[in-house]
């Protein structure tokens, strides 16, 4: 039997079944439309040959189409439910690596601050970053963007400029060169609880159940971690810093919302110009209190990876994971860091962590992601 027969053979039976006759392997008749010609009713007969009455109707034929329809589309959504779950899958192995390329971050600025004062580095770190982001706004759509902005815009953003890279990330640096890293992540959890109370007085967001108690979860995470609270040499101070860093990146969230809200700038330009006037004052203040640092080769390596890699290729790629996963898969993936933190540290900083610190950093990674996922839901019903 040929392929062919096969075929004839597979197609007779489904329409025995469905139609209640079969395909003929020749045309049978000689009039009506080719189709007519090639459907064997029960009796034996084509639709051609069986009279006019069938040959008009068209019943059988327009009952295969409809049929062959519905099964074409049938398998159209199963294929496109398994491209939207492949999708899906890489959409969070993509996340995962953007977050393990965020928390190698806070090695190489570890590494860093060996040779260079970290307001100094902070500043040249966003100053590289900026200018790798200058090739992506330099274009007629962008430029007339900027040229179009009303002076409340530009207060908004030299302030989100200030606030998130001028203190948020001076702070960070600041921190990282008189903390271990993994309490610098624990400190920057803090973040979510601090922007769900400002939410309160500042944009009327009332906290679910939820987020209490992700919060009260977090706090009790922190008092495991730091239990019994006492500070070596300079620690009390780079804590204090850091919560100034915390309340900082709060408040540039809250600034980052009011602008985006609007939807009336783009946010590469957002992200252009903010980042322009934070890097620009960070590397003036850097440069007044510490003079130009002389930078080998490794350091300039590493400043390009971070702003390059770990900013500009970061940031795009996990913007892009945002149209496929919801908020409450984002602010998991996110909360993993925490951990990748910790063991990247322990491997190449050689920071270790007490039994009772890991438990207490779990406690508080969980809180903030609890606190986190009350917005996914949030957003959820406001579509």
């Amino acid at each position: 039997m040929t392929a062919w027969e096969r075929e004839c053979t597979i197609c007779r039976r489904k329409f025995i079944v469905e139609l209640n006759g079969q395909i003929a392997q020749e045309f049978l008749g000689e009039k009506g439309k080719g189709y007519q010609r090639i459907f064997v009713l029960s009796n034996g007969r084509s639709i051609a040959q069986s009279g006019s009455a069938l040959e008009k109707s068209g019943d059988h034929s327009d009952q295969s189409m409809k049929k062959a329809s519905l099964k074409i589309q049938k398998w159209l959504r199963k294929i496109k439910m398994t491209q939207s779950k492949s999708a899906h899958i890489l959409s969070i192995l993509q996340a995962l690596f953007v977050t393990l390329l965020w928390s190698t971050s806070f090695i190489i600025i570890k590494w860093g601050l060996i040779e260079i004062p970290p307001i100094t580095y902070a500043g040249l770190r966003y100053i590289v970053a900026f200018l790798c982001f200058t090739p992506f706004v330099a274009n007629k759509k962008h430029i007339y963007e900027i040229k179009e902005l009303r002076t409340s815009q530009w207060g908004k953003l030299i302030l989100l400029g200030f606030v998130f890279y001028t203190l948020t990330q001076g702070a960070q640096f600041l921190g990282l060169s008189l903390l271990p890293s993994v309490t610098v992540s624990l400190m920057l959890n803090f973040t979510p609880l601090i922007v769900a109370v400002m939410g309160i007085f500042l944009l009327n967001e009332k906290p679910s159940m939820l987020q209490w108690f992700g919060s009260a979860l977090f706090i009790a995470g922190i008092i495991t971690y730091f239990f019994p609270i006492s500070f070596i040499g300079n620690q009390g101070i780079g804590l204090a810093i850091m919560f100034i860093g915390v309340l900082a990146n709060a408040g540039s969230a809250i600034i980052g919302r009011d602008i985006n809200r609007n939807k009336d700038i783009s946010p590469l330009v957002v992200t252009f110009i903010s980042m322009g006037v934070g890097a620009i004052i960070l590397i003036t203040i850097g440069i007044s209190m510490d003079g130009l640092p002389e930078i080998s080769f490794k350091i300039w390596m590493f400043l390009i990876w971070l702003a390059a890699v770990n900013t500009a290729f970061a940031f795009t790629l996990w913007n892009l994971t945002l149209r496929t996963l919801t908020a409450m898969e984002s602010s998991i993936i996110n909360g993993t860091m925490l951990i990748q933190i910790a063991i990247l540290a322990w491997y190449f900083l050689d920071e270790n962590i007490s039994y009772q610190e890991e438990i207490g950093m779990v406690i508080a990674g969980v809180g903030a992601v609890l606190v986190q996922i009350k917005k996914s839901n949030v957003s959820k019903k406001a579509l």
